[in-house]
């Protein structure tokens, strides 16, 4: 039986109970599974094409959007920074050069 993966992945995505929630760089909201609709409370069809800002609380919005705004500038944030970090004092430790 031939794997069809494309069909294999919506269905996998589209029925866990987690939620899976996909923004463009603009932060539009492009895939919204069962998930977010259990967690979000927002169904798929009130979801799609709206702001992200429906899922994150006003209080938070400005810091959000400045570091979602410089993942999409420069492909890293902040997480990566500090991993970064980390790894090279980890290879520091263990005697690797960078």
């Amino acid at each position: 039986m031939e794997l069809d993966q494309t069909q294999f992945a919506h269905r996998l995505v589209s029925g866990m109970s987690d939620a899976i929630v996909y923004a463009d760089a603009e932060g539009v909201i492009r895939l919204w599974n069962r998930g977010a609709t259990r967690i979000f409370g927002f169904t798929e069809a009130e979801a799609l094409g709206r702001s992200l800002n429906i899922i994150i609380p006003e209080s938070l919005r400005e810091r959000h959007w400045q570091g979602y705004c410089t993942r999409m500038r420069t492909e890293r944030g902040p997480a990566f920074a500090e991993r970064d970090a980390r790894r090279a004092r980890e290879r520091q430790r263990c005697g690797i050069p960078p």
